[in-house]
């Protein structure tokens, strides 16, 4: 993707300096489109709270372009539009490709496969009007019993993790889909589903650093927006 242009970097400037405090914080808000009742909720809310993002689920692909067409048509900033494309399209947008678990990048070992798959989910992702997807997970899955890595995770080699996470990464990104590294740098250790209880990272620093820090620091060396 090409950097801003003076006039676009003048826009983004002006825009933001017209904005109340209040305005700045909801443009940091990500609300979750489930349905179309929540678009009809989000159209409403719009008028009180700016939101300046949108995540969303899966449906069908003519759904994810009524939806997100009606919110920035609504929206006086564009909306950054977002959601879980970890191996592929197919899980969020119907009909679209849809990949194994990321573990199984893991075990093809292929940084070019790898590539290809992070190219499609940008692709098809791109298509309904996706432009932030929150992949690829860098967990490194020491601990099989683990809930949130597991085979949503490169594996437990983080000589292997990295450059397959950066092929993906380079394979969204050179395609307009902006890429992230998740969940959390010691994610995959403990035994916990954090997203509905506090996990736990017990590694002593220097093997932190060795595993999850290298992880992490790979995505970032690759770039990843």
């Amino acid at each position: 993707m090409e950097p801003l242009s003076r006039e676009q970097l003048s826009w983004v400037d002006k825009t933001l300096a017209s904005l109340t405090i209040e305005q700045r914080v909801a443009q940091l808000l990500q609300p979750k489109i489930d349905n179309e009742s929540s678009v009809d909720f989000l159209l409403k809310t719009m008028e009180k709270i700016p939101f300046g993002g949108l995540f969303v689920w899966g449906a069908k692909r003519e759904e994810h372009l009524d939806r997100i067409g009606r919110l920035q048509a609504a929206s006086r900033i564009p909306i950054v539009v977002a959601a879980d494309l970890e191996n592929g399209a197919g899980y969020v947008v119907s009909g679209t490709t849809r990949f194994p678990d990321t573990l199984a990048a893991g075990a093809a070992d292929s940084e070019e496969l790898a590539y290809t798959m992070g190219m499609a989910s940008a692709l098809e992702g791109r298509s309904v009007g996706i432009h932030w997807t929150f992949a690829p997970v860098v967990d490194v899955n020491l601990n099989p019993d683990n809930p949130i890595a597991n085979t949503r995770c490169l594996g437990d080699n983080p000589e292997r993790i990295g450059p397959l996470a950066a092929a993906i990464i380079r394979g969204m990104q050179d395609h307009g889909l902006a890429a992230c590294a998740k969940h959390f740098p010691g994610d995959g250790i403990d035994d916990i589903d954090q997203h509905i209880s506090t996990s736990v990272n017990s590694l002593p620093l220097e093997k932190w650093k060795a595993v999850s820090g290298r992880t992490f620091n790979s995505a970032f060396a690759a770039g990843a927006w």
